[in-house]
């Protein structure tokens, strides 16, 4: 996906949210976007709660983590159910009875304009604090990917290329794109276990893994000829 294709997504997608904004707050005061003027119904706010609460990280790394290690993840699903049932429970009828929109309206009512403020400044740190962690564990994922991926295409000329006297390993950008390539000038023998089976685990390894990655790989004997084996993996 090229640079330009990306940010003209982006901009897309920020130009949708000020055509809905416009359409939608004609008429609204702030009571109407913080609280719905307290007319929303039981369903909405429940879905709302639950909505906050999760985030892109919660619906990619979860299930994985989940089905990869065990249920200990449970606990802390049982801990928001706790949590659901403070906020049902405590917070809820506060705002009620005071008529308040936010936490920070409370603070200011009870414990004074600095105190608001500072709660204020810590919400802030703590959602650029999130913001970056998530931007951070995408990053390292394809990370993670990319090395092995590396690592088990070295695997592979190590194990069927026994011939090889040089392995040649690039990282670099072509066309906007990040290009891993990884190839050897080793002799693989037809049919004697030395070249890599199209259905072997290391290839479906890596085959999963440019998937995941949303990446092009091309495995399999250099194109021009020349004795070896090559991986090559286009990712953007």
């Amino acid at each position: 996906m090229s640079p330009t294709l990306v940010l003209s997504l982006i901009a897309g997608y920020f130009a949708v949210l000020v055509v809905i904004a416009l359409l939608t707050s004609r008429g609204a005061t702030s009571e109407s976007f913080f609280v719905a003027n307290r007319n929303a119904p039981w369903y909405m706010v429940a879905f709302a709660m639950i909505g906050t609460s999760l985030s892109g990280v919660t619906f990619i790394s979860v299930p994985g983590n989940v089905y990869g290690k065990s249920w200990s993840y449970l606990a802390v699903v049982l801990g928001y159910v706790a949590g659901y049932v403070v906020i049902g429970t405590v917070l809820l009828p506060l705002y009620y009875r005071l008529q308040l929109m936010s936490i920070y309206t409370y603070l200011d009512q009870r414990f004074g304009y600095w105190s608001y403020k500072t709660g204020a400044l810590f919400f802030l740190i703590s959602r650029a604090l999130g913001s970056a962690l998530h931007l951070y564990l995408v990053a390292a994922s394809t990370r993670q990917h990319l090395f092995l991926i590396f690592k088990e295409a070295v695997t592979n000329t190590a194990r069927h290329a026994r011939t090889a006297t040089e392995i040649r390993v690039h990282l670099g950008r072509h066309e906007g794109k990040l290009v891993l390539e990884v190839d050897d000038n080793g002799h693989r023998d037809d049919g004697g276990g030395g070249t890599p089976h199209p259905s072997g685990m290391g290839l479906r390894n890596m085959a999963h893994r440019a998937q995941v990655l949303g990446a092009k790989l091309r495995t399999g004997p250099h194109p021009d000829g020349r004795p070896g084996y090559g991986v090559r993996l286009t990712l953007g």
